[in-house]
Formats: C-alpha cells, structure tokens, sequence
C-alpha cells in the first residue's frame, strides 16, 4: 500500500513547477527542508533534485518520515532530528551542505518557538535561496500561519533577512497562481543578480 501524506505544501502544481525551476536555473544541489511533518513535500522533494535533507525536532515525524521515504524507495535523503537552526548552522560549518547551492524551504512554524528567524540567521551570509511556506502575500487571501498573534510576513523577518544579506530581494506567489492548498509563499535571494 502506498503511503497516504494527506495535504502537504507541494500539492500545489505551480509552487512544484516554481522550485523546479529554481533548482534547475541555479544548478541547486541540495534542498534543505525545515518542518517535515508528515513527509509529502520532502518525497516531493526527492523528485525535483538529487539531494533532500529535511529537519524536524518531533521524534515521531522524524520516524515516519524516515518509514515513508525507505518504503517509496526515494533516493538521495537524508532525515535529521534536531533544532533547525542549529542543524543548518552545523551543516554549513562542516561543509555537509554547499549553501550557495541549497534551496532552503523553510516550513518550521506549528509550534510555540518559530525558528524562522533563527534559521535565516544560521545560514552563510549572501548565499542559498530562501523558499518560506504559508507566509502573509501582501493584498492576498492567500492562506498563511499565525502563532501567538503573529503571522509571517516580512517585516517580522526582515532583521534576519538583512543579517543574511543588505541586497537581498523578496518575491511571492499570487492567488492566480496559486493552487490547492492556496497558501502564500515568500522567496528570497541574497541579490538583484539571483532573482529568476
């Protein structure tokens, strides 16, 4: 029986069509994805480029996710547990990842600590891509998370966005766009130069 993931970000076919694109425009060696949940996006994942390391910090997601990507007999992953930030520092620090040739899509932000904006901080200034999922698109019904009274927009990243890069540039998707499960995305590149 195949495994059953239930909704999961890459669902949408324009959000998956997007990320292809990235990965293959900037020669993206490595996803690293943050808040794997169930593990749809991460076998997604596994599709679109040669290398995914998803993160997450439950045990549980961790195990079945690992279950589910032996059953599909996905190639090139490799599962951490562990606090996101942290784990994407280390990974950078021991060279496990080449950042300016990672797409990192940031998914972390169900429970009460949002690492978002650590995670932007422990990441090589100036390089990668930054993908965030269910975030708030200006002038959009587009669905995105709110913790504590806090949603994701910009402006409660843009400190971490300019420890990452001065030059750096936003872009999101639009409700046109956008497809089920209609939720918001934020990318961002470190310059002008990496915008697609």
């Amino acid at each position: 029986m195949p495994p059953v993931f239930g909704d999961c970000a890459l669902d949408d076919k324009t959000l998956r069509a997007y990320l292809d694109r990235l990965i293959k425009h900037f020669g993206v060696e490595t996803v690293v994805e943050t808040g794997i949940n169930a593990g749809g996006s991460t076998c997604w994942f596994t599709k679109l480029c040669a290398r995914t390391i998803g993160i997450d910090n439950d045990h549980e997601c961790v195990e079945h996710v690992r279950g589910v990507l032996s059953q599909t007999g996905a190639q090139g992953w490799e599962i951490i547990e562990g606090n996101s930030p942290e784990v994407i520092r280390d990974m950078i620090r021991t060279n496990h990842i080449d950042a300016g040739k990672t797409l990192f899509f940031l998914d972390a932000h169900w429970q009460s600590y949002w690492p978002l904006r650590d995670e932007i901080r422990a990441m090589s200034p100036g390089k990668g891509i930054i993908v965030i999922h269910d975030a708030v698109v200006p002038n959009s019904d587009l669905g995105h998370d709110v913790c504590a009274g806090q949603a994701i927009t910009y402006d409660y990243l843009r400190d971490a966005f300019l420890h990452w890069s001065a030059d750096h540039v936003i872009g999101y998707n639009c409700e046109w766009t956008a497809q089920f499960p209609y939720r918001g995305i934020l990318s961002a590149f470190p310059s002008i130069d990496w915008k697609p």
